[in-house]
């Protein structure tokens, strides 16, 4: 059996965390850590059919992706979604309103300010905003 690392993530600020199995035990399993301190412990072959059952029913993965993964932002897209997050509105939400991810939302608000990194949670840390070119002297 291969070890696997912890797979720690947070959903609305609650951090969770999958602690698979020791390579030592002989019923294998998982368990999921909850923000509260609780544990759920299944067998790993639930664990791997769960997960796969939630990718297949993400709404990005049920509409083939986002409309506009991969695609410049364009000023008129990041003022939506400014005035949406100053509403108060779910970055998931903004997201499907877009056709972004939800990542790409978050790390867009790190990147122009509106958000903290720190807060926003990224897998991978958010491109600095491009420099104001200066002329040469």
């Amino acid at each position: 059996m291969t070890a696997f690392p912890d797979l720690t993530w947070t959903v609305a600020d609650q951090s969770f965390r999958l602690v698979p199995p020791a390579m030592a035990d002989a019923a294998p399993g998982a368990t999921l850590v909850l923000p509260d301190g609780g544990t759920v412990s299944l067998p790993l072959a639930a664990w791997v059919a769960l997960r796969d059952a939630l990718h297949l029913l993400s709404p990005a993965r049920r509409a083939g992706g986002p409309t506009n993964r991969g695609k410049p932002w364009d000023a008129a897209m990041e003022e939506r979604m400014a005035t949406a997050f100053g509403a108060g509105d779910d970055p998931q939400e903004i997201a499907l309103a877009l056709g972004r991810t939800r990542g790409a939302v978050l790390a867009r608000l790190v990147r122009l300010g509106l958000m903290d990194e720190a807060t926003a949670g990224l897998r991978y840390p958010a491109r600095p905003a491009p420099r104001a070119e200066t002329p040469a002297s």
